[in-house]
């Protein structure tokens, strides 16, 4: 096989997630503008601090519910970074230490990776024609040059004792993704149910019952009103607490013994103030920076649960 032939295979790589899904992370809402940054749709916007961090677009419509799906969790980085001409990164690992940076050129790609611990060194270069491919080896060392053109796709992946970095790059309004997983992630189906909250059993059970996965690997995310803005609280199982929208999944799933985030969203003002009116209204505007920190807390504890350590997550996020 020729060097020219690696490449090809390199190339014809993507960043798409392998495997069977392993966990449901469900964050519960209401679809419809209307709806948007309400006090019950805290769950979606915590979806979305997920997609966001991870560069994912949670727009696929499937089990009734916009999805997407991602390794999560564990020592896996995924970045990607759209730019109207060509991105560039480079990223570095050593001993475990993993530094990826990414910058935006008007006109193609560079990046430079360097593993000290397999001594291998990935330049990857783009020029405005053709691409030229040069691999050495020496004694377990290899270098590998790959460069590509304008309007081009630059891939490379590399795996050392089954750590595997890959590297794709689209130019020209393209898009640049680099991944690298260590263990400890996991594949998860991500979703915003479209059924309006009161039904957002028949999303997930659909979803559980397509992959198999039990109600202990799948995790919801909602509002709690018993919970100031900013605070969350974490449960291995547990009743519907009034929620609409647990109780429609622990109904049509038959089980209550799934992981649960409650998000905080605060107590109806006053007792003669409708529940209704309260959360679907939004939040004040001095609630803004602890729920972002919320978030932020909330997409640390769903990296952790899906790595078997829900104890410490509720350690360290209980409020």
């Amino acid at each position: 096989m020729s060097v020219f032939d690696i490449f090809k295979q390199l190339e014809s790589r993507n960043t798409e997630p392998s495997g069977a899904v392993e966990y449901i992370i469900c964050g519960l809402g209401n679809p419809g503008t209307q709806y948007e940054n309400t006090r019950h749709n805290i769950g979606f916007m915590t979806v979305d601090t997920l997609c966001e961090k991870y560069k994912l677009s949670c727009k696929k419509l499937k089990f009734k519910s916009l999805t997407c799906d991602a390794v999560i969790g564990g020592n896996t980085m995924l970045q990607s970074r759209n730019q109207e001409r060509g991105t560039d990164a480079a990223q570095q690992s050593f001993g475990g230490n993993t530094m990826l940076q990414s910058r935006n050129q008007e006109r193609g790609t560079d990046a430079a990776q360097q593993s000290f611990g397999g001594n291998t060194m990935l330049q990857s270069r783009n020029q405005e024609r053709g691409t030229d491919a040069a691999q050495q080896s020496f004694g377990g060392n290899t270098t590998l040059q790959s460069r590509n053109q304008e309007r081009g796709t630059d891939a490379a992946q590399q795996s050392f004792g089954g750590n595997t970095t890959l590297q794709s790059r689209n130019q020209e309004r393209g898009t640049d993704a680099a991944q690298q997983s260590f263990g400890g992630g996991k594949r998860c189906l991500i979703m915003k149910p479209t059924t309006f909250m009161n039904n957002s059993g028949e999303a997930v059970t659909e979803a559980m019952n397509f992959y198999k996965i039990p109600p202990e690997r799948t995790i919801i995310v909602f509002d709690d009103i018993s919970l100031e803005p900013g605070k969350l609280r974490i449960r291995r199982k547990g009743s519907d607490g009034g929620h609409n929208g647990i109780k429609s999944i622990i109904y049509l799933s038959g089980s209550d013994a799934f992981p649960r985030i409650k998000m905080g969203v605060g107590a109806k003002p006053n007792p003669d103030y409708k529940l209704a009116d309260w959360v679907l209204g939004h939040f004040k505007k001095e609630d803004g920076e602890k729920l972002e920190q919320c978030f932020q807390n909330a997409v640390a504890c769903l990296e952790l649960i899906v790595q078997g350590k829900i104890d410490e997550a509720m350690n360290k996020y209980n409020s």
